[in-house]
């Protein structure tokens, strides 16, 4: 069923994460975990980091963090990161202590800053000898004997986190001497991080910018390149479901002339107006596009063809209230036509009701089969 859109009325009415408790501690496993003087990982080890697939700096940085663990001992190995001021967990790995995502590591900050600042040194193998590391509070909330932190910092200089591991022993002194080893895999977690987030901003922007480009400058609206998508989305979901959804299309009336006589102000006004009450008629789950310079499209979904004649008298009773004059059509999809087709027929009807009121003679509207 195809049904025109009237709407009359005078022409100058147009110009109107979660945290742990401080009192967690790092306890030693038996006498803390010496390093390891084997040059390889043992069978039991898991995987090589060579040999693993990374998808991301999660999965990067758990086989970092397991690899350390493995390799150089100590009690836990974690990946942190500052967040609005505040350094957190990113990843752990520990058998002796589970630290979730997301908890908050104050002491760190503290630390990472004066070992950032040269303040303290980057590895520790007897904390309790580093004024600094006292300094840091670190000694009354954790039992620390030995700590690596290497700081993450961003091409600009500010500490983005942290690659840090503690102990509750103290470490043979051989442990600074894997110093560059932990440096190395922190720059690589921290580029890894740094190319995530770069790619993530730009996808953020990409999308921003997609959204500006289906929107009309003017009223706000879907342009035709929105409208094409939309109406291509909502012609799927139609057919996936077996649904019927209905499409109209609203001309409005003089614009033109409103342009020539009374400036193009006038005329932008009258299409925000129009806009603004097709907005208002519609309901949220409904789409509401402009289309061309006068020419509105709407999508009422799931409004089959026994709810076309209710919702375009709606859209004209609405349109004539605010004194906007248009004419316009409107078709549902159905079994046997989709909702491109019946977008097709909407304008179809719009124009022959325009036409035929341009003629010697006025009809009422009728609805066209």
């Amino acid at each position: 069923m195809v049904v025109p859109v009237r709407a009359r009325a005078p022409r100058d009415a147009a110009a109107s994460a979660a945290s742990q408790s401080p009192d967690v501690r790092v306890r030693p496993a038996g006498a803390g975990a010496p390093l390891r003087p084997e040059a390889g990982p043992r069978p039991d080890d898991g995987p090589v980091l060579a040999h693993v697939t990374w998808s991301g700096t999660a999965d990067a940085a758990d086989a970092v963090l397991a690899h350390l663990q493995q390799h150089l001992g100590m009690d836990l190995w974690a990946l942190t990161r500052v967040e609005h001021g505040t350094q957190r967990v990113q990843a752990a790995r520990s058998g002796t202590l589970r630290i979730p995502a997301g908890t908050e590591l104050p002491w760190m900050d503290a630390l990472s800053r004066q070992v950032l600042a040269g303040a303290a040194p980057r590895v520790a193998t007897d904390a309790s000898v580093e004024m600094a590391f006292a300094a840091a509070g670190v000694d009354r909330r954790f039992r620390v004997g030995a700590y690596v932190v290497v700081p993450l910092v961003g091409e600009d200089g500010r500490l983005l986190g942290t690659l840090c591991g503690l102990s509750a022993a103290a470490q043979p002194p051989a442990l600074a001497g894997e110093l560059p080893l932990v440096e190395l895999l922190a720059r690589l977690l921290g580029t890894l991080r740094a190319k995530e987030e770069f790619a993530a901003e730009r996808s953020a922007e990409a999308a921003a910018a997609y959204a500006v480009a289906e929107r009309d400058s003017l009223t706000g609206l879907l342009n035709r390149r929105g409208w094409q998508r939309a109406l291509g989305a909502e012609d799927q979901r139609c057919l996936r479901g077996g649904r019927c959804s209905a499409v109209a299309v609203v001309d409005l009336d003089g614009l033109g002339e409103v342009n020539e006589s009374r400036g193009h102000e006038v005329g932008d006004e009258l299409l925000v107006l129009a806009a603004q009450v097709l907005q208002t008629t519609v309901r949220p789950c409904d789409e509401v596009a402009r289309i061309g310079g006068d020419e509105f499209a709407l999508i009422a979904a799931d409004a089959g063809a026994d709810g076309v004649h209710a919702w375009t008298a709606r859209l004209s009773t609405a349109l004539a209230a605010a004194g906007v004059e248009a004419t316009g059509g409107a078709a549902a999809s159905g079994a046997e036509r989709r909702l491109s087709e019946a977008w097709r027929a909407a304008e179809d009807a719009m124009l022959a009701d325009k036409h035929a009121r341009r003629g010697p003679r006025r009809r009422s509207p009728r609805p066209v089969p």
